[in-house]
């Protein structure tokens, strides 16, 4: 279909590849699992999904058969991929209407304690209930309609502070580089954490070769490249700076990731 390769790196290692039709302004992203097997902070997301496969259910659109996720596996995935970019620099609106549009189409069909128990291995179980208290207060997310059980409803959240967060970052986080670089912050903090050890802004600006392999796939060969690495990402941090300016700098990104930590301790994903 005329679609060239936009792949970084070795194509057979690469979590991510990209394909992209410049005539007709097509692009194709191909994720070879849900979740980059290599991220510290989520990484472990795809233990969720193991039985997937085995679990997945046909859907007739159009009279065509399509394989997809089972139901419950199919609403927490959309769960796990607004938490993924709540961890990094935030989410939008639209996210969290998938998920509500979701729940409310197929809620009887899901199994809410299972998804309950997901959830808590993951540490998103009062993010998740915060969601779904927006949504009843604001979306039309109907607790009745979809079997909502009494073990969800019980968990008390306070989701006015997630609402803001979530109106004010944009799409996927990425209303300000600011905030799109604060995400070095928050991903440190929550690799950290699943260790026991404590984070540092120092170790969100000079990560090791394990946490920038992906991006810059020469350190899986020669991680001693490690240094070259961190200054390829000086570089490219001055160049988006120079472009955008007013809404990128290093004292605000640090102050947004400071206070998304706080953030995310309230909602449980990060020990106080």
């Amino acid at each position: 279909y005329g679609m060239d390769l936009c792949c970084e790196g070795n194509i057979e290692e690469a979590y991510e590849v990209s394909y992209r039709n410049n005539r007709i302004n097509q692009y194709i992203e191909l994720h070879k699992d849900l979740f980059p097997e290599d991220s510290e902070a989520y990484g472990e997301f795809n233990e969720i999904f193991k039985a997937a496969m085995d679990n997945a259910i046909i859907e007739s659109i159009n009279g065509v058969s399509v394989y997809t996720m089972e139901y419950t596996d199919h609403l927490m995935y959309l769960i796990c991929h607004a938490f993924k970019h709540f961890l990094h620099s935030g989410f939008g609106i639209r996210q969290l209407c998938d998920i509500i549009v979701y729940a409310n189409t197929y809620g009887s069909r899901i199994n809410w304690h299972r998804l309950l128990t997901a959830c808590r291995k993951i540490n998103a179980d009062i993010f998740t209930a915060a969601l779904f208290d927006i949504g009843k207060r604001y979306l039309n997310f109907s607790p009745e309609k979809v079997c909502y059980p009494e073990e969800w409803t019980s968990i008390s959240v306070d989701s006015e502070e997630l609402l803001s967060e979530l109106l004010n970052s944009g799409l996927y986080g990425d209303s300000t580089m600011s905030r799109k670089h604060s995400s070095n912050i928050t991903l440190n903090a929550v690799a950290a954490d699943k260790k026991g050890k404590r984070s540092s802004v120092l170790k969100a600006i000079f990560p090791d070769s394990k946490s920038l392999s992906g991006r810059y796939g020469y350190l899986k060969k020669y991680p001693f490249l490690l240094p070259i690495a961190w200054t390829h990402r000086i570089v490219k941090y001055k160049k988006e700076t120079a472009n955008r300016g007013a809404d990128n700098s290093a004292s605000e990104s640090i102050k947004i990731g400071n206070d998304r930590i706080e953030l995310l301790k309230k909602y449980g994903i990060l020990k106080k």
